[in-house]
């Protein structure tokens, strides 16, 4: 389904919003935690820090088009987290070991 070019536009300044305006909510997530973890980084440990949510920031707003770009050929890309794929061995199966109270509570 074809999306708003001005909303596109307007929610590919916020990190992550533009992902999930076009229906990439996992992808979205991680994008808006990434920026949100580089401020706070930057605020609490080195001011330098702050200049990689600038990074985050603007592959945010390139990703968004770039998702158009495969969804417009018909080829949409994989609603994923943007992690490394091993990343549960990584934490020792830390994901299979949540269960769906422990998610509601992560949620609030």
């Amino acid at each position: 389904m074809k999306k708003n070019g001005i909303l596109t536009f307007l929610f590919a300044f916020v990190p992550g919003a533009g992902q999930m305006y076009q229906g990439y909510m996992k992808r979205g997530l991680s994008l808006i935690t990434l920026f949100f973890l580089c401020i706070m980084a930057g605020m609490l440990l080195l001011e330098q820090l702050v200049l990689t949510a600038l990074i985050v920031w603007m592959y945010s707003f390139f990703d968004t088009y770039d998702l158009i770009r495969y969804l417009v050929a018909g080829d949409p890309k994989p609603d994923e987290f943007l992690l490394p794929p091993d990343w549960q061995n990584q934490l020792g199966g830390a994901k299979a070991k949540m269960t769906p109270k422990m998610n509601k509570i992560i949620g609030w």
